[in-house]
């Protein structure tokens, strides 16, 4: 999750990591967070010039200023980079104790599983497709879509906006 620590807008950005990912290092965890959040703000045109990114890790404040020795983790900081250039756009990272109640507020709401992630099996959504001719699903996740054209709630590289009830 990421939030926006300031009172003068309300950002809460959420991100459900694959099985796979969910196998990665911490850093490199982190720094998919890191991506997936610039991802948001280029998906929802929301314009920054700097993000701080509060991390209880010196390895990740040293990372997003220098880069890593290892492959995936430095794919991922070309990314952020590549991206934070487009946007015109600067990661600060700043690094604070554990102690600190931001730490443990993000730690308390990052183990949250989601328990919502509903689906309707294949077979019944073919049969109701066959009747009303769907152009989007509207609800699904990366998991769990039927068709090419979705809405997401949370952010999705696939995803062609989020939050369907808030279009026309």
């Amino acid at each position: 999750m990421a939030y926006n620590l300031n009172n003068d807008a309300k950002i809460e950005l959420k991100y459900n990591f694959t099985e796979e990912e969910q196998l990665w290092f911490s850093s490199a965890r982190e720094m998919l967070a890191v991506l997936k959040t610039l991802q948001q703000f280029k998906l929802t045109n929301q314009t920054r010039k700097n993000i701080y990114w509060v991390t209880d890790s010196e390895v990740m404040s040293r990372v997003l200023k220098k880069g890593s020795h290892r492959p995936m983790l430095q794919a991922l900081v070309f990314q952020v980079a590549k991206l934070c250039n487009e946007l015109k756009i600067r990661v600060e990272p700043i690094h604070i104790k554990r102690e600190d109640p931001r730490i443990q507020f993000a730690d308390e709401h990052s183990k949250v599983k989601d328990t919502d992630n509903w689906s309707v099996d294949f077979q019944s959504f073919q049969t109701l497709n066959e009747q009303f001719h769907f152009d989007w699903d509207i609800f699904p996740d990366k998991l769990n879509r039927k068709m090419q054209k979705i809405f997401s709630q949370y952010f999705d590289n696939k995803t062609s906006g989020i939050d369907a009830f808030s279009k026309s």
